[in-house]
């Protein structure tokens, strides 16, 4: 569990950080958006493509930022 988070706050640190633009998003669904996106790209590379550890951090990234992307569309209306 300890693990997960670490690796969600450096996954979604990282997405935030190749995004453009001032992303209105707390630390807490940075981490929770970030272990998803890790999640979502270790099974990706490892179980559908069958590549390696790098292909893993790279694809743990992109997925956080999508699943970022997805969340500031869709809480983007609550916020005004």
């Amino acid at each position: 569990m300890l693990w997960t988070l670490l690796i969600g706050a450096v996954f979604g640190a990282l997405a935030r950080l190749f995004m453009k633009g001032d992303q209105n998003i707390g630390i807490i669904w940075t981490v929770i958006l970030g272990a998803l996106g890790g999640l979502a790209g270790g099974w990706i590379a490892k179980d559908l493509l069958h590549w390696g550890n790098f292909t893993y951090l790279i694809l743990g990234v992109i997925m956080s930022v999508i699943f970022i992307s997805a969340y500031l569309m869709l809480t983007q209306g609550r916020k005004r």
